[in-house]
């Protein structure tokens, strides 16, 4: 059975929807009959007792396989999101604010725009590199809007699977995304620093990438929480 779609079983003598559900270690009978691929034959499904033999039923994937695995790749994002804010914290503590403090309102030196050029480039090279690995929360998605506790967010994410950044636009929200993207572009910087003595725009910025850090974390964390508590339904249903 595949852990990310649905699996085609044939049904064979004896066997009940009971029996399917203990064989593909499924959460509930709900899991087949609310299966869009079973709408035909949902009737015939929710019979007592055997069902009709050679009956082509499709069995969504085991929900608390892919829950777990959705779980353990947000907790594997979350030190990689961590350290790259880190070093850019350093990295604008070390290169950029000793620029501002040695220029003026609107600091355009060209210390200033090269350090702001070199640290755009570090964000989007970490997104370029991350975003490859987050594929897997497409195929997850997926496989979770195949099950009867797929959510309106899976459903959207199997639809976005042409993206090659959906997974991670999935996993940090497009909104966290789009802050990140532009964390060093020069016109947020311009409407930040507009009439600010070095000082204060130095503490502005430092204040700013923790702001986005925090936008960006707090994403996978409710990812997170969420499939917890997807996972916690299943177990008692």
């Amino acid at each position: 059975m595949s852990a990310t779609s649905n699996t085609i079983h044939e049904v064979r003598g004896g066997q009940t929807l009971a029996s399917l559900v203990a064989d593909y270690r499924l959460s509930s009978e709900a899991a087949i009959l609310d299966c869009p691929g079973n709408v035909n034959i949902r009737s015939q499904l929710a019979v007592a007792g055997e069902l009709q033999v050679d009956l082509f039923v499709q069995i969504p994937p085991n929900a608390h396989d892919v829950l777990r695995e959705r779980m353990q790749l947000l907790n594997e994002l979350k030190p990689v999101l961590l350290a790259h804010f880190d070093t850019l914290r350093d990295l604008a503590e070390s290169e950029l604010l000793p620029a501002l403090k040695s220029d003026s309102s609107p600091f355009q030196s060209d210390e200033v725009l090269s350090v702001l050029q070199n640290l755009g480039e570090f964000s989007q090279r970490a997104i370029d590199q991350i975003a490859p690995n987050s594929v897997r929360f497409v195929e997850l998605g997926k496989a979770m809007s195949l099950t009867h506790v797929g959510t309106y967010q899976d459903s959207g994410l199997a639809a976005s699977s042409g993206d090659p950044i959906a997974g991670l636009t999935w996993a940090v929200s497009s909104h966290g995304l789009s802050l990140w993207q532009s964390l060093w572009t020069r016109a947020v910087w311009d409407a930040k620093w507009d009439g600010r003595s070095s000082d204060a725009a130095a503490q502005l910025t430092m204040q700013y990438i923790t702001t986005v850090r925090s936008i960006v974390v707090q994403q996978a964390d409710r990812h997170f929480r969420e499939s917890l508590l997807l996972q916690q339904r299943l177990l008692s249903e």
